[in-house]
C-alpha cells in the first residue's frame, strides 16, 4: 500500500513511452526539451536510419536514434527513437538510461548485424570517433 511518508519515490528520469503513430516515436529517460528546460549541459547525437543496413533492407529508412548525453558525466540521460519499430527498440533504450550507461558502455555490447538494435552501437561508435577527432 502506498503511504505519503514512504521512502520510495518515483524516478521519472527513467520513464519510457511509445507513441504508436506512423512512424512510431519512443522516448526513454528525459527528452531534449526537458534537458534544455532543466538547464542541463548536454550533447545531442543522432544516428540517421538512412545509413542503416537493416532499415535499407526493409525499405524503411525514415527515422533516427538520438542520445541525450550529460556533458559532465558522459551518461546517456535520454534516448529518442523515431522508427517503424520504435516500440521494439525502446526496451534497450530503457536499459541504457536506467543503468546510467555511457556511449563507451553501449559500444562495448555486441549488436548483431543487420538489425535495428545495431543502431545503438553505431551511434555509440559515432560518438567515440567524434571524441577521438576532437583530441587529435
Amino acid at each position: 500500500m502506498f503511504s505519503p511518508s514512504s521512502p520510495h519515490r518515483v524516478d521519472f528520469s527513467k520513464n519510457s513511452w511509445v507513441l504508436f503513430s506512423d512512424p512510431q516515436v519512443g522516448v526513454a529517460g528525459i527528452d531534449e526539451q526537458t534537458a534544455k528546460k532543466d538547464a542541463m549541459d548536454v550533447d545531442i547525437e543522432i544516428y540517421d536510419y538512412a545509413q542503416d543496413a537493416r532499415a535499407q533492407i526493409d525499405k524503411q529508412t525514415l527515422g533516427f536514434v538520438k542520445f541525450i548525453i550529460d556533458k559532465k558525466t558522459k551518461v546517456i540521460v535520454g534516448v529518442e527513437i523515431v522508427s517503424e519499430d520504435a516500440s521494439s527498440l525502446i526496451g534497450e533504450a530503457s536499459l541504457i538510461v536506467a543503468n546510467k550507461m555511457t556511449a563507451m558502455d553501449v559500444m562495448s555490447a555486441i549488436h548483431p548485424h543487420p538489425t535495428l538494435t545495431e543502431s545503438f552501437g553505431k551511434l555509440a561508435q559515432q560518438i567515440f570517433f567524434k571524441s577521438m577527432m576532437k583530441r587529435g
